[in-house]
Protein backbone atom coordinates (compact mmCIF):
# COMPACT_ATOMS: atom_id res chain seq x y z
CA UNK A 1 0.00 0.00 0.00
CA UNK A 2 2.92 2.40 0.94
CA UNK A 3 3.92 1.91 -3.05
CA UNK A 4 0.53 3.25 -3.74
CA UNK A 5 0.78 6.24 -1.83
CA UNK A 6 3.86 6.92 -3.14
CA UNK A 7 3.26 6.78 -6.88
CA UNK A 8 -0.02 8.84 -5.77
CA UNK A 9 2.27 11.89 -4.64
CA UNK A 10 4.18 11.60 -7.34
CA UNK A 11 1.61 11.73 -9.73
CA UNK A 12 0.40 15.47 -6.86
CA UNK A 13 3.95 16.71 -8.08
CA UNK A 14 3.84 16.30 -11.34
CA UNK A 15 0.06 17.75 -12.22
CA UNK A 16 1.65 20.56 -9.83
CA UNK A 17 4.74 21.34 -11.13
CA UNK A 18 2.85 21.56 -14.31
CA UNK A 19 0.70 24.32 -12.64
CA UNK A 20 -2.46 22.44 -12.00
CA UNK A 21 -4.92 23.55 -9.22
CA UNK A 22 -6.40 19.88 -8.36
CA UNK A 23 -2.56 18.88 -8.19
CA UNK A 24 -1.20 21.68 -5.72
CA UNK A 25 -4.28 21.40 -3.59
CA UNK A 26 -3.65 17.65 -3.46
CA UNK A 27 -0.12 17.90 -2.61
CA UNK A 28 0.02 20.75 0.10
CA UNK A 29 -2.53 18.38 1.64
CA UNK A 30 -0.33 15.43 1.61
CA UNK A 31 2.28 18.13 3.72
CA UNK A 32 -0.51 18.99 5.88
CA UNK A 33 -1.01 15.82 6.78
CA UNK A 34 2.82 14.53 6.54
CA UNK A 35 1.09 11.08 3.52
CA UNK A 36 4.09 10.34 1.12
CA UNK A 37 6.07 13.60 2.13
CA UNK A 38 7.51 15.44 5.28
CA UNK A 39 4.44 17.27 7.12
CA UNK A 40 5.16 20.63 6.63
CA UNK A 41 2.76 23.43 6.96
CA UNK A 42 4.37 26.40 5.48
CA UNK A 43 4.63 24.26 2.22
CA UNK A 44 1.64 23.27 2.18
CA UNK A 45 0.60 27.02 3.18
CA UNK A 46 2.65 28.33 0.31
CA UNK A 47 1.07 25.72 -2.18
CA UNK A 48 -2.57 26.55 -0.94
CA UNK A 49 -2.02 30.28 -1.04
CA UNK A 50 -0.57 29.56 -4.89
CA UNK A 51 -3.53 27.52 -5.76
CA UNK A 52 -6.30 30.19 -4.02
CA UNK A 53 -4.48 32.92 -6.09
CA UNK A 54 -5.17 31.30 -9.19
CA UNK A 55 -8.86 31.20 -8.23
CA UNK A 56 -9.67 27.77 -6.47
CA UNK A 57 -12.46 28.42 -4.11
CA UNK A 58 -11.42 24.81 -2.04
CA UNK A 59 -7.99 25.90 -1.93
CA UNK A 60 -9.07 29.45 0.12
CA UNK A 61 -11.10 27.10 2.13
CA UNK A 62 -8.87 24.24 2.94
CA UNK A 63 -6.33 27.18 3.43
CA UNK A 64 -8.39 28.63 6.18
CA UNK A 65 -8.61 25.17 8.07
CA UNK A 66 -4.68 24.82 8.05
CA UNK A 67 -4.58 28.48 9.38
CA UNK A 68 -7.39 27.75 11.95
CA UNK A 69 -5.17 24.65 13.10
CA UNK A 70 -2.21 26.28 13.06
CA UNK A 71 -3.49 29.06 15.42
CA UNK A 72 -2.23 31.63 12.25
CA UNK A 73 -5.50 34.18 12.71
CA UNK A 74 -5.86 35.22 15.98
CA UNK A 75 -8.52 37.51 14.54
CA UNK A 76 -12.41 36.49 13.12
CA UNK A 77 -12.48 39.35 10.54
CA UNK A 78 -9.47 37.87 9.06
CA UNK A 79 -11.22 34.21 8.70
CA UNK A 80 -14.37 35.89 7.53
CA UNK A 81 -13.16 37.54 5.60
CA UNK A 82 -11.31 34.46 3.51
CA UNK A 83 -14.75 32.33 4.02
CA UNK A 84 -16.36 35.04 2.35
CA UNK A 85 -14.31 35.54 -1.03
CA UNK A 86 -15.01 31.65 -0.85
CA UNK A 87 -18.70 31.98 -0.96
CA UNK A 88 -18.52 34.66 -3.17
CA UNK A 89 -16.74 32.47 -5.97
CA UNK A 90 -19.41 29.94 -5.68
CA UNK A 91 -18.32 27.14 -3.09
CA UNK A 92 -21.15 26.17 -1.31
CA UNK A 93 -19.04 25.41 1.74
CA UNK A 94 -18.06 29.23 2.04
CA UNK A 95 -21.81 29.42 2.70
CA UNK A 96 -21.60 27.10 5.74
CA UNK A 97 -18.79 27.63 7.71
Amino acid sequence: MEKDIDAVVEMFKASAERENREGQRQIALCHMEGIGVARDFDEAIRLLCLTADSGDSAALLELGHVRKKRGIWKDMEGASRLVRRVAYQGNAFGNLQ
